[in-house]
């Protein structure tokens, strides 16, 4: 027997489960499908840094990022639960005089920008974080206003919280196969034959291309990203206080571009084993005292005809594991899980959101930054679907 929603939304990853929230949020009866158990892909494979304070330079994005920091401290606020939010801050140490010197120019920029950012030299660095090796540390950068979550354990408690609200709905282990405009809306088809009337379909499938709108895909120039991480053994001695970047994360980050040097940072070579897997390398200490490293990019195109790899690389983590030996010390590296993380991403744009029916959206490609910005930017993109009448 199908079931009448005002909105549906196809995927339970971040980005969907905070355009079902703020549909819900509208009093609006909201579905939230997901095809898996549980969601299970780049919204749990990842280091759960919310790095509010460099994801992106001055603008639209940089605002979604300051109301995602905004709307975790308040649902950490609201909930009974631990939802796993930490105000950890993080730190940036870096090793060369050039990337020194993008640091020192965001901490002087960020009061203009209302940001909190302290730079360190590097004996303040090594007197306050005695597992930095003094031969890296030229100097660091603190962010005390950065949060982080358990990747793991954040969106399946997030989500038994916000099911507890009468208007939102959570279906897992629901595939769907199919949707078509309707006279009222729309109508989403299960792969067992359900079907859901809605009067909205928004579309968060994350790297799930194949199902529904397929030529859309192949045409919008949409890209699935492949990142290696690993996970060590738990520490007995080193404690991490904060997630920990590097110099080629200012090299990375976006936020940076507002320094000066960061275009001569961005033209300087690095090594070619870097270079060859687009790593950038950062540790973040879990509960348990394991350490989280990473990570490297690949690429692979929608429309090419390149399979999406699956083999972890070897020599990707072992020139993650090089890089990291000359920057920190641990009491032991020793890898105890390793894996692949798959992100959709635009090369030139921050995501694809867009009608592709009638009733019908999609907001996708939103690649590594989701963890910081989804849900300020799903607040507003639900905002505009809806008030938008399309």
């Amino acid at each position: 027997m199908a079931q009448t929603w005002d909105v549906l939304v196809v995927g339970a990853g971040i980005v969907g489960t905070f355009h079902a929230y703020f549909a819900a949020q509208r009093g609006l009866r909201t579905l939230l499908v997901e095809r898996d158990p549980a969601p299970r892909q780049a919204t749990v494979r990842n280091f759960g840094i919310v790095g509010s304070g460099t994801i992106a330079p001055p603008g639209e994005w940089d605002l979604f990022a300051r109301r995602t920091n905004e709307l975790y401290r308040q649902l950490a606020a609201e909930s009974e639960e631990d939802l796993t939010i930490r105000p950890t801050g993080a730190l940036y140490v870096v090793e060369t005089g050039l990337e020194d010197q993008v640091i020192r120019e965001f901490a002087d920029r960020a009061p203009g920008l209302g940001k909190r950012a302290q730079y360190l030299p590097a004996a303040e660095v090594l007197q306050a974080y005695p597992f930095v090796d003094p031969g890296y540390a030229q100097g660091g950068l603190f962010f005390p206003d950065d949060l982080s979550v358990d990747p793991r354990r954040f969106i399946h408690l997030l989500l038994a919280q916000l099911c507890q609200r009468d208007a939102l709905h959570f279906q897992p282990a629901s595939c769907i196969v199919d949707i078509a405009a309707t006279a009222a809306g729309c109508v989403a088809t299960a792969s067992d034959g359900t079907q859901h009337h809605c009067g909205r379909a928004i579309i968060c499938s994350g790297t799930e291309y194949r199902l529904l709108f397929p030529g859309f895909f192949k045409e919008s120039g949409l890209e699935v990203c492949k990142i290696d991480l690993l996970r060590t053994q738990p520490q007995t001695q080193v404690d991490l206080p904060h997630p920990i970047l590097s110099g080629l994360s200012v090299r990375r980050y976006p936020g940076f571009e507002i320094c000066p040097s960061h275009a001569a940072l961005r033209a300087t070579r690095i090594d070619p084993a870097l270079d060859k897997w687009d790593i950038h390398v950062l540790f973040k200490q879990a509960e348990d005292g394991s350490v989280f490293i990473g990570d490297s990019h690949e690429y692979f195109s929608l429309s090419g005809p390149a399979a999406i790899g699956f083999d972890l690389h070897a020599a990707a983590h072992e020139a993650i594991l090089a890089y990291g030996k000359r920057m920190i010390h641990l009491d032991d590296w020793s890898t105890a899980q390793s894996w692949a993380g798959y992100v959709m991403r635009h090369p030139r744009q921050n995501v694809v959101a867009q009608q592709v029916a009638p009733g019908v959206h999609v907001a996708l490609g939103i690649a590594g930054k989701g963890i910081t910005t989804a849900p300020g930017f799903a607040e507003a993109n639900v905002a505009r679907i809806l008030e938008g009448g399309g």
